[in-house]
């Protein structure tokens, strides 16, 4: 999967959207072309972080803590580290953008506080096989984790503004412009993965996971890593596109993006009846924290309204 969603998607689809592609990334300054890699590579622990954190909490407390924490963090940090984030609430808009986090944040909570109360539930019923491995403390440290390297794509397409005003120069669409700087940096978080799972899995198990077809499944299972890993390149380029629009708050498209997967990861639970078992006071916990988020991300949206039409 992890090779289709950070090699062959990324390349595929910026080589249609980015004219002159390969001009644009050897044209490319390399200090914008270095600090993109690294922010990448670096976004590869969160990627890593993000699995130890599901083995040792659980699906759904995992699920949403480590992209709750990773919200968080992706709202605090750049404007912390770019020394803006005073200015952000002043005014109007400012005062709109706050009470959308403080919603947000809130409803996260919530989900998180539903995931907690599922994974207890499910496990005392006997339902479902207790996690041997289920650590809670360790957990919320590996999710903290998590949470801050994950934080990394943002300051990655801010380290390849270089890159995407190349890719305009060059004809790509304003909208369309990150796609370039995303072959970049999923470079990097490829790398990381790659050099861990060699070190996780060298030198017996390789080569026989890749080529063992033993129960006649390798192609079904070639197929669906290959779709699933499209699937997971373009709620990317979504992200990256969305940053185009955003104008100073730009750092909130990691935010709204968390924020929308953990209210659709829950909502779609709902729906194909995950949640199945759980008390009342469980479902309408999940249930109140997507109503928050999704909330949250109007009063968001209205406040860079306000502040595109000043």
């Amino acid at each position: 999967m992890g090779f289709f969603a950070w090699i062959v998607a990324p390349w595929v689809l910026a080589a249609i959207t980015i004219p002159n592609l390969i001009q644009v990334i050897s044209n490319s300054p390399v200090d914008s072309l270095s600090y993109t890699f690294f922010f990448g590579f670096f976004w590869g622990i969160g990627a890593i972080t993000f699995g130890l954190a599901i083995r040792y909490l659980g699906y759904g407390l995992g699920y949403s803590l480590t992209l709750g924490m990773s919200a968080l963090i992706g709202t605090i940090l750049p404007p912390l580290y770019y020394g803006t984030l005073t200015s952000l609430f002043r005014g109007t808009p400012g005062i709109i953008l706050l009470i959308g986090l403080v919603v947000c944040m809130t409803g996260i909570g919530y989900c998180i506080r539903a995931g907690h109360f599922k994974d207890l539930e499910i496990n005392a019923s006997g339902n479902a096989d207790k996690n041997p491995e289920y650590n809670y403390k360790k957990g919320v440290i590996v999710a903290l984790v998590c949470g801050f390297f994950a934080t990394f794509t943002g300051f990655g397409i801010k380290a390849g503004q270089a890159i995407s005003d190349l890719a305009v120069k060059n004809g790509a669409s304003s909208l369309m412009k990150n796609n370039a700087v995303l072959v970049v940096l999923l470079v990097g978080g490829f790398l990381f993965n790659l050099i861990w799972y060699i070190i996780k899995n060298f030198p017996k198990t390789i080569v026989p996971e890749l080529i063992s077809n033993k129960e006649k499944t390798l192609a079904k299972n070639y197929f669906f890593s290959a779709v699933s890993g499209i699937l997971w390149y373009l709620q990317y380029m979504f992200y990256g596109m969305g940053t185009t629009r955003m104008g100073k708050y730009d750092f909130l498209s990691w935010t709204i993006h968390m924020s929308l997967i953990i209210a659709f990861g829950n909502l779609w639970g709902l729906i194909f009846h995950e949640w199945t078992g759980c008390s009342l006071r469980t479902r309408n916990t999940v249930k109140a924290g997507i109503f928050l988020i999704i909330l949250s991300t109007m009063i968001m949206g209205l406040s860079g309204y306000l502040v595109q039409n000043k």
